[in-house]
């Protein structure tokens, strides 16, 4: 496995952030730059920062079908991880997985009822009524635009009221 990059994840040593740069694949213990301990797993499809069991956690994983999908849940109880930036992590995987030879075509956006991303595509969808104005409306949305996909077919959102919400950023074409 090739070596990982920083790729722009911030760490600061004694303040913030989490030096992610390694090279080959495994689960490892490091230290973030508030001085945490958390727990950090690279494979060749998979990357997973995490503190303790559950949350804080950054998660991204290629998925069937070149998509990726993330899991970023860097607030727990009202708090942001001093060492977790969700965005800075997004970019970090999307450099590595390119930098490992991976084709990604589409990023997968699925939403829980109660998370921020389904509060928003709510809110949004109830004032428009339009799905696709909505998913772009949410963090999720915003950041797929940022990386180069912002591309939402009008099958792409799947959503049934009360249910989560699943919405399929496909890549801009160059």
């Amino acid at each position: 496995m090739k070596k990982i990059e920083q790729a722009g994840y911030p760490y600061v040593p004694d303040s913030h952030g989490i030096f992610l740069e390694r090279d080959g694949s495994g689960v490892s213990m490091i230290k973030t730059g508030s001085g945490e301990v958390v727990s950090y797993t690279v494979e060749q499809d998979y990357i997973e920062v995490k503190r303790g069991s559950l949350e804080p956690q950054m998660i991204a994983a290629l998925l069937p079908g070149s998509q990726i999908a993330f899991s970023l849940k860097t607030v727990k109880d009202g708090i942001r991880h001093p060492d977790m930036f969700a965005n800075r992590f997004v970019r970090f995987a999307l450099r590595n997985f390119e930098l490992l030879g991976m084709d990604i075509q589409s990023m997968v956006g699925y939403w829980s009822p109660g998370s921020v991303n389904y509060n928003q595509f709510i809110s949004t969808y109830e004032a428009t009524h339009d799905l696709e104005i909505a998913a772009r409306s949410t963090w999720t949305g915003k950041t797929a635009e940022k990386n180069g996909f912002g591309i939402i077919d009008k099958d792409s959102v799947v959503w049934r009221p009360g249910r989560e919400v699943i919405v399929l950023f496909d890549r801009n074409q160059a």
